[in-house]
């Protein structure tokens, strides 16, 4: 393997941004095979295809894989924080298992913004803090190549703000993507690829539903026979309540995706760095249907 890639940027660039493309595909396998899922995107799932068992050993083998290019690329505190991020998505899932079906507990804000935060937005923003941290410390090594010890690279203190505000854009972004995923499973006006109401079915209480027990429109016993009679789940999306609630969520998501564009637009302004392929990605994500 050559030590530098195409483009003159180290090879260390490309083997973590894969390896961290292969943490997200193996959440994903094994997402499947947790919630029972038979289709991804308007395409039958691994698991459909393949099983359950391959499912899960194929998602085993791209984790592997990625930590085996994080210990070739990664520097060491990079690898404790992916490998944080890791153990904050097991989390994430063991939290949301621990609240199923679960009224009181489940339709807690708080918890409802810890499990997210863990699941989804933990992975946008340690994909984007990495890509810029490793950029940052390239310019340095290429400016100053002898003025800077080996520690100094890999020290999160000597991060730069705009540095922290890029990975403050991936949490919110993040933040944003897992509410309006959870909107669109609640959203009979959208084409998600995947069965209308799949988290009610399976107990899980997601924004929409927590806005509707606060505001009243829906109460904890109506969900309760909604998970025990789940034939009268189409009728139920097809409310003005749930519609406003929807309605109502995808406000919040913009919330988040308001901050995610200001601290973008301060990290460009104080790096002087163009960052408007990133810009991009807010209007694109608020736009999302599946």
């Amino acid at each position: 393997i050559r030590d530098r890639a195409p483009g003159a940027l180290p090879l260390r660039f490309y083997l973590m941004a894969a390896a961290i493309e292969m943490l997200h595909s193996a959440t994903l396998l094994h997402d499947d095979v947790l919630d029972n899922a038979d289709v991804r995107r308007n395409l039958p799932s691994v698991p459909r295809r393949l099983g359950n068992h391959r499912a899960i050993l194929l998602g085993d083998q791209l984790l592997t894989m990625a930590f085996e290019m994080i210990g070739d690329a990664a520097s060491l505190n990079s690898a404790r924080l992916i490998s944080r991020v890791v153990s904050g998505i097991c989390r994430g899932e063991l939290l949301q298992n621990s609240l199923l079906f679960d009224p009181e507990s489940g339709s807690s804000m708080r918890r409802y913004r810890e499990r997210i935060a863990g699941k989804t937005a933990a992975m946008f923003s340690l994909a984007l803090y990495l890509g810029a941290r490793e950029m940052e410390h390239h310019r340095s090594e290429s400016m100053h190549p002898d003025q800077l010890r080996p520690e100094d690279h890999d020290d999160p203190r000597s991060d730069s703000s705009s540095c922290r505000r890029i990975r403050r854009y991936g949490y919110n972004i993040g933040m944003a993507f897992q509410i309006i995923d959870d909107v669109l499973d609640l959203d009979v006006s959208s084409d998600s690829g995947k069965e209308k109401g799949k988290d009610i079915r399976e107990g899980i209480i997601t924004l929409p539903i927590i806005r509707m027990l606060r505001a009243g429109t829906l109460t904890k016993p109506r969900l309760r026979e909604l998970w025990a009679e789940p034939g009268e789940i189409p009728g139920f999306l097809e409310t003005a309540e749930m519609t406003m609630a929807c309605v109502e969520s995808m406000g919040e998501a913009r919330i988040y995706m308001e901050r995610a564009d200001r601290e973008l637009q301060a990290a460009s302004d104080e790096s002087g760095t163009d960052l408007s392929d990133l810009s991009a990605v807010s209007a694109q994500l608020l736009r999302r249907r599946r």
